[in-house]
């Protein structure tokens, strides 16, 4: 169906004048004369933008691809052919490979961003569980590396469902609630797996001083919000633009 030209509201075939402001349709061949069909004058619009960001990304990869290859060669040349043994060697194709994985990710091949963080947490656990395994003096990948990942995807995680579960609902007190509430839990569950790695005894410190105003803080917005009267709570929200 035809426009008006003057207010840009939309009109039927027929119609040759606009009922909203009187402008006069023009009639124009094969939309508004009688003769074609809308459906068969208006096609449907194409999203050019998303094939250059493929095609883009594409080229992206592929040049990541092409020097994660290179390096790959270079050091295998240099292992085989000049006989150099030294760790850096390895050390450069564990960085090499996980550079390809991570990029892989970043660019968006893997659908879906819970996949994405979950790879990123299996990519960074096989980074350093690799890099532990190839020197004997490193200890601390396996026993800190791979539990403080594996806390830190959860957290992600766990931060992405609260967001979506509340970006429509109060999200402006629902989403400082819990993430006060996730950030004063991982502050202590950090320093247990590093005093447990480091000492074998659990001597919490810092995270106690993170604990105690981000709970409080959680804890009095959340009493604040469901002990509010209605009509106190909606003027706050007027006065916050909330």
């Amino acid at each position: 169906m035809p426009y008006c030209p003057g207010c840009g509201v939309e009109v039927e075939s027929v119609v040759r004048s606009c009922p909203l402001c009187d402008q006069e349709i023009p009639i124009i061949e094969g939309i508004n004369d009688g003769k074609g069909r809308a459906d068969e004058t208006f096609p449907a619009p194409a999203n050019i933008y998303g094939k250059k960001l493929r095609r883009l990304k594409n080229q992206i990869f592929f040049s990541v691809t092409l020097v994660v290859a290179c390096a790959l060669f270079t050091l295998g040349f240099l292992h085989s052919f000049l006989h150099m043994q030294s760790m850096s060697i390895q050390y450069g194709v564990v960085g090499v490979v996980s550079a390809w994985f991570y990029a892989l990710l970043i660019l968006g091949y893997v659908p879906g961003i819970n996949h994405t963080i979950m790879g990123f947490g299996i990519v960074s656990s096989l980074l350093v569980t690799g890099i532990d395994a190839m020197d004997s003096q490193i200890t601390w990948a396996r026993g800190i590396g791979v539990p403080l990942i594996v806390l830190t995807t959860a957290m992600a995680l766990a931060v992405i469902r609260i967001y979506r579960r509340f970006r429509h609902k109060n999200q402006y007190v629902v989403i400082p609630i819990y993430l006060c509430t996730c950030v004063s839990i991982f502050c202590p569950a950090i320093e247990l797996i590093i005093d447990l790695h480091l000492t074998g005894a659990v001597a919490l410190s810092w995270s106690v001083i993170v604990f105690i105003p981000l709970m409080t803080l959680a804890c009095l917005l959340l009493g604040l919000y469901l002990k509010l009267p209605e009509r106190l709570r909606s003027k706050i929200k007027k006065k916050l633009h909330i």
